[in-house]
């Protein structure tokens, strides 16, 4: 018995999802509220960086949260931009009365859970940057994480 045409487009419709291909997923891992503290005006360029032909407008601190909305674990390992010679993982914290900045070889985040980096925590700085960086400006940032994910970002520039 020969199929009936409207039976066979009824068979193709309700295979098509289970064919088709699958949409892209949403990202598990996420930034929000992104942004770089201003550097103060003119900032002096360092003899160091003269002397190579560069500028070195000092250095500034990034913020920002991460969430993390897969069911893995992961670590932010390293961030870069284009606007500074170098950036690191730091954490600040109070030891015996005294505020303490140290580099930090990673930063978890955590499966379904997230982390600030925020003033006088968890943050990430700046360093040798090649101009100074004025409020209302935006600084690209790539976030590298263990997972080998990485993640562009344009941190908007606040004063505070």
């Amino acid at each position: 018995m020969p199929l009936r045409p409207s039976l066979v487009l009824l068979a193709v419709l309700l295979a098509a999802p289970a064919i088709a291909p699958a949409s892209a997923a949403e990202p598990s891992l996420v930034v929000r509220d992104a942004w770089v503290r201003a550097t103060p005006g003119a900032a002096a360029v360092s003899s160091h960086a003269a002397s190579r032909g560069g500028h070195d407008a000092g250095a500034t601190a990034a913020y920002l949260t991460l969430e993390n909305r897969g069911d893995r674990a992961d670590r932010l390992v390293s961030v870069a931009s284009p606007v500074a010679g170098r950036a690191e993982l730091h954490e600040s914290r109070v030891e015996n009365g005294i505020m303490r900045m140290r580099p930090v070889e990673g930063i978890a985040v955590p499966a379904g859970g997230s982390v600030r980096l925020e003033p006088g925590g968890l943050h990430v700085m700046l360093m040798g940057l090649h101009e100074p960086i004025a409020e209302g400006r935006r600084v690209p940032l790539t976030l590298t994480f263990e997972s080998g994910a990485t993640l562009a970002v344009d941190a908007e520039v606040r004063s505070r």
